[in-house]
């Protein structure tokens, strides 16, 4: 208690704690992935149990919600001092369990980048908007992710991970397979990261496969004002830090990234 002001701060951060705990056993509840016979999953996608991003945002998953939720998770985890807060068998399965669904729906292998969300309906759901997004498709051959890269989502799934692998190595999980898991996606993306980083500023355009001559006027048959990509300082301070913290916790080796980081 004597990091906290007075009784009454320690009692208020405590409530909020709890109530954080309680907000995502809630959404667990009624906010995932639970049609068995949703197309992703009819599709050989093991999809189920996968977090939607939020309430109006039905079976869609997004890379920034792998921070929003996932990532808060694991301290709330280790601050509770139980691993059943939500899951009756163990809740780190639960974390792991979402970055395996996002890395299998939205993970681009050649590009070593993921895509910036899924939607397990492959782009039929109206009132949730999936029916808007450009490339997606319901007929085979399927297509479930959005289409472009997106620098911010990137960056959170990103800190999200290093994030994460400092929690289990604080509750002593380092052996397990979830651990192995998360390094392995952490080290891959690290890679993608570095190879589209921009050399004259040292930042990332928002569109991280497009640099600075890229524009557009239209989405998906639809006219808006022409809109240039750009540096984005956001994306470009999620990736800095996730790099500083990852060589600074062992995860990334300090003579690969180090230089990148700092540039």
């Amino acid at each position: 208690n004597s990091i906290f002001e007075d009784n009454t701060t320690y009692s208020n951060t405590t409530s909020a704690l709890n109530n954080a705990i309680t907000g995502l056993q809630e959404h667990n509840k009624t906010y995932r992935i639970t049609n068995e016979s949703i197309l992703a999953n009819t599709a050989n996608h093991d999809v189920l149990g996968g977090w939607w991003h939020k309430k109006a945002y039905e079976n869609q998953m997004w890379l920034d919600g792998a921070y929003m939720g996932p990532a808060l998770f694991a301290e709330l985890v280790n601050y509770s001092g139980k691993t059943t807060n939500i899951d009756s068998s163990n809740d780190w399965d639960l974390i792991v369990k979402q970055f395996e669904i996002l890395h299998s729906m939205c993970w681009n292998s050649s590009d070593k980048l993921p895509y910036h969300a899924f939607a397990a309906d492959g782009g039929t759901n109206v009132t949730s908007h999936s029916d808007t997004w450009k490339g997606l498709s319901h007929t085979d051959p399927y297509v479930f992710h959005s289409a472009s890269y997106w620098g911010r989502a990137v960056g959170w799934y990103f800190l999200a991970l290093v994030d994460i692998l400092e929690q289990m190595d604080n509750a002593k999980l380092t052996s397990t397979e979830g651990y192995t898991t998360l390094l392995s996606y952490l080290k891959e993306t690290a890679e993608g990261i570095k190879a589209r980083q921009d050399q004259t500023t040292g930042g990332w355009y928002q569109i991280l496969d497009k640099d600075g001559t890229y524009s557009a006027s239209s989405y998906n048959g639809k006219s808006y004002t022409q809109t240039n990509n750009y540096i984005e300082s956001s994306a470009t301070a999620l990736f800095t830090a996730a790099y500083l913290k990852a060589i600074r916790l062992g995860y990334l080796a300090e003579d690969d990234y180090k230089t990148v980081a700092v540039n």
